[in-house]
């Protein structure tokens, strides 16, 4: 899981952008599943990092990562990759999903 968000701990002149990095070592690419996590609160009166209604989701098997060779990647791409976020309530089913394709892809493998 990798997580981003528009606020930060430290004083911020405007919102970061959402982006995740790391996703692809020097060793290749780690993980089965990947989960980038966003925290959407957009200002220091709502921040309540324990408010999963402030949470969304974006879930990808490695092939969708390992295929483009992505080691970082924003909303945006995110977004192209995997289509609308889900919440925290789909996180579950989202992540079951792709570990059939992760599964699918050790037996059957792509050409």
């Amino acid at each position: 899981m990798k997580a981003s968000a528009y606020l930060q701990n430290w004083a911020q002149a405007t919102l970061s952008d959402l982006k995740w990095t790391g996703l692809r070592s020097k060793q290749g690419f780690a993980a089965d599943v990947y989960v980038l996590s966003a925290y959407l609160a957009k200002s220091r009166s709502e921040y309540d990092i324990t408010n999963t209604d402030d949470w969304c989701f974006w879930v990808m098997g490695r092939g969708v990562i390992q295929e483009n060779g992505w080691k970082s990647m924003g909303e945006a791409t995110a977004r192209r990759l995997a289509g609308e976020p889900i919440g925290y309530a789909g996180l579950a089913a989202g992540v079951r999903s792709q570990c059939g394709s992760v599964l699918r892809d050790r037996v059957e493998p792509r050409s």
